[in-house]
């Protein structure tokens, strides 16, 4: 898995399953093609089905991974992952970070 990854290609309700994990657990709606967001450190987002997204790390510093997957992606900021399957994708700020979520139609 390389550091520069394919574009979020998903809809509105699917882009976290319709729901991320906001600073404290909450759950908040997400409806949005392209969404730039803050993440506090430590804060993690899920994305239920993030096929052909993107994640791009704008500031900050990110780990990604995907539900049973041993490989591992941290990102830096300038760099970007684009999702090739399913399988959850978990994106963790391991400090305050600023990323945007992109999905291609």
């Amino acid at each position: 898995m390389t550091s520069t990854a394919t574009s979020l290609a998903l809809s509105r309700t699917r882009l976290f399953g319709g729901l991320g994990m906001g600073r404290q657990g909450q759950r908040e709606a997400i409806g949005a093609t392209t969404h730039p967001r803050d993440l506090a450190a430590h804060a993690t987002i899920r994305i239920a089905d993030p096929i052909r997204c993107t994640v791009t790390c704008l500031t900050g510093l990110l780990w990604l991974t995907h539900d049973g997957d041993p490989k591992d992606l941290i990102l830096k900021p300038g760099e970007q992952y684009r999702a090739d399957r399913r399988s959850m994708l978990l994106v963790h700020a391991l400090e305050e970070s600023r990323l945007e979520l992109m999905s291609v139609d």
